[in-house]
């Protein structure tokens, strides 16, 4: 799954275009992984209501779990 199937994920305040556009070293493959766990973590705090990164603290990360 790719960043683009949910409004959820697009890119604004979050950047992982440009996150994902630094990956040069990376193969294929694990680019692949790192969209699928970001597009599931973005889904998880948008239904959090946290729209941008700089609303995820520890105090949220350790009272859920994004997966």
């Amino acid at each position: 799954r790719t960043l683009t199937h949910t409004p959820a994920c697009d890119d604004g305040a979050w950047r992982l275009d440009a996150f994902f556009a630094s990956l040069t070293a990376s193969s294929a493959n694990t680019v692949k992984a790192y969209q699928s766990d970001l597009a599931s973590f973005v889904e998880w705090a948008a239904r959090l209501g946290l729209e941008a990164p700089d609303l995820v603290t520890r105090k949220v990360l350790r009272r859920s779990s994004p997966i």
